[in-house]
């Protein structure tokens, strides 16, 4: 009977588990389709220098020297304990020296900037700063 008990138990744990990670991913996704947004509404009033550095500074990421680095390269390197984290390091990256004259506030506003600590928004954010970039190249 005990088997029973637990492998229901087991049952009951699993089945939660996996119903959390589905809320989990639903809610990455959402925030990156909202940090694209952002990203590709900032796209719109940056100067063509921060775009380019911010392309030059993801494509760097890839650990390779390849530039072929992506907007998850970028963000897994900045948090990788070894870094300042990702959104002061998107904030270098995009002003081209570590000390910032502006903020996230200034970028996103003030009811948004916190999102930016969300590592699926700072993605989406890169990944919609730079399809605008790169259609401006092509243009």
């Amino acid at each position: 009977m005990n088997a029973t008990l637990d492998d229901v138990l087991i049952e009951t744990v699993t089945r939660s588990v996996a119903q959390l990670r589905l809320a989990d991913e639903g809610e990455n996704v959402k925030q990156r389709e909202a940090g694209r947004a952002a990203g590709a509404k900032w796209s719109g009033t940056a100067t063509r220098r921060e775009l380019r550095r911010l392309a030059k500074h993801v494509g760097a990421s890839d650990g390779r020297n390849a530039e072929s680095g992506t907007a998850d390269d970028f963000v897994s390197v900045a948090n990788n304990g070894y870094n300042h984290g990702h959104a002061v390091s998107l904030l270098e990256s995009i002003n081209g020296k570590a000390e910032v004259p502006f903020t996230w506030n200034d970028i996103l506003g003030e009811e948004d900037a916190d999102q930016i600590g969300d590592e699926a928004f700072a993605i989406g954010f890169i990944e919609g700063a730079l399809l605008v970039w790169e259609t401006k190249l092509q243009a």
